[in-house]
């Protein structure tokens, strides 16, 4: 595990739940925090991701098919997970819990403990679960299928024994119906009640008889249940050793590969760098990048700064930047946004990538439609009136260290870098992948196409409202 952050993942299908335990980490800045609502989203991080701790929501698990744990799990090598659960859920799946989990959390979770926990695990050297492997397991039920069996035996013993005193109550009625026979006028009596415990006898009997036979059929279910577990984990053991000596074979191959990667992957992150930056990140071996993809960012920029410089003084054009970059600053802190380094000197504002972050979008929208409305009074009250473009996009990231420094650096967005507003300063303009994603939040008008440096040829929209929850 990485001694500076730790990478966690929280999978919940319940978002608002998802969120709080999402931010609740993001408190500590040694975790690195990633999300998701489903198995299937969750397999796919972790193929891709390197996590150190899995926590998991056991609904979620079920609603995805438990499978999803040996997923999980298996994608790029051992992963340990921490379970939250009710406590009822727990008593009920408990068994199939500890085979697979490190640790269990009930809920509703307590954050202090939901904290020393995270911290307990992702410090122990080997986290494992209560059964460490899939024989123990095995063995584990096949000694509680063997109490079952000794605790049936026990109670066809005490069934039998009280089929054996009702016969012989049974006995002592019919002998005392015998005794009876001089008195014919108590007899007639004491012979209708006599029937009626006869009966109750009989149906009593029969009960017994019944769940004895039933008792003998379950026994020898459970013991084949018990051969058929012997067997299978003989199977497993074989299979296992084979499959550790293929994964073995399989990683040294891996590192062979990855080493000569390496270097290549290397030369083509710093393409796309500043000269100021490529040179420093190619001798510094420390230095650490990586690409995010999908990031959707909303953008401001003034077009028409030349000529405002022709017309005005520049002491004036400065204080009316600083005007919108102020209000820019603080939106993006109201909507949890981030600043991004762009080219051109236009602004931008994103956050987190669409698949792990799906409440970022609705933050990112609300910032541009009150960034706009922010821009049309504010022109309308300025001597310098800059014509101001709003637009929301999709684009990469490179984002990581240098020199010790961190950076994030934009390339390949999906709009082009100069567009004209039309005098519609208030309505942002967006592309057509941030269209697809955002449809059922705006209303929107059709603005043309432009060419994107990317996917060619796309779509453009103007944000006319927003739609209502």
């Amino acid at each position: 595990m990485n001694n500076d952050q730790y990478n966690v993942l929280l999978i919940d299908r319940d978002i608002n739940h998802l969120q709080q335990l999402f931010q609740f980490l993001e408190l500590h800045r040694v975790y690195n925090v990633m999300s998701a609502t489903s198995g299937e989203m969750a397999v796919l991080i972790a193929q891709k991701k390197q996590i150190d701790i899995i926590v998991l929501d056991w609904e979620t698990a079920i609603a995805a098919g438990v499978d999803v744990l040996n997923e999980l799990q298996s994608a790029e090598g051992y992963r340990p997970v921490v379970i939250l659960a009710s406590p009822t859920q727990y008593e009920k799946d408990k068994d199939f819990i500890n085979t697979k989990a490190v640790e269990y959390l009930p809920k509703p979770v307590d954050k202090d403990q939901f904290l020393s926990t995270i911290r307990q695990v992702v410090q122990s050297d080997s986290p494992k679960p209560k059964y460490s492997s899939k024989e123990d397991e095995l063995n584990a039920k096949a000694q509680q299928l063997e109490t079952e069996i000794e605790n049936f035996k026990q109670k066809k013993l005490q069934l039998e024994r009280e089929v054996g005193a009702l016969e012989e109550k049974k006995k002592s009625l019919e002998q005392k119906e015998q005794s009876l026979g001089t008195q014919e006028q108590n007899i007639k009596e004491q012979s209708k009640m006599i029937e009626l415990e006869k009966v109750k006898v009989q149906e009593s009997a029969q009960d017994v008889l019944a769940q004895q036979q039933e008792l003998s059929k379950k026994e020898e279910e459970l013991s084949h249940q018990k051969e058929v577990i012997e067997l299978q984990s003989k199977e497993f053991e074989e299979k296992s050793q084979f499959e550790q000596d293929v994964k073995a074979q399989e990683l040294a191959e891996f590192k062979h590969q990855s080493q000569q990667m390496t270097q290549m992957q290397k030369q083509t992150l710093a393409h796309f760098l500043p000269l100021s930056l490529r040179e420093t990140y190619l001798q510094d071996q420390k230095s650490i990048l990586q690409t995010r993809n999908e990031v959707m960012a909303v953008v401001l920029a003034v077009e028409n700064i030349q000529a405002l410089k022709s017309e005005h003084e520049l002491e004036a054009i400065e204080l009316m930047l600083q005007a919108l970059g102020d209000t820019w600053q603080k939106l993006g802190e109201k909507y949890q946004l981030t600043p991004i380094s762009s080219k051109e000197g236009a602004l931008v504002m994103g956050n987190g990538i669409l698949k792990q972050m799906p409440f970022h979008t609705e933050n990112v929208l609300k910032m541009a439609w009150e960034m706009g409305e922010f821009a049309e009074d504010f022109r309308q009250r300025q001597e310098v009136i800059p014509d101001i473009s709003l637009t929301i996009n999709l684009g990469n990231l490179i984002i990581g260290k240098i020199n010790q420094k961190f950076i994030s650096y934009d390339f390949w967005g999906d709009l082009t870098e100069a567009m004209e507003t039309g005098g519609k300063n208030q309505f942002p303009l967006i592309s057509e992948g941030a269209y697809q994603i955002l449809r059922d939040k705006i209303e929107a008008e059709k603005f043309g196409q432009t060419k994107s440096p990317q996917l060619g040829l796309i779509d453009l929209y103007w944000i006319k409202g927003m739609k209502s929850p």
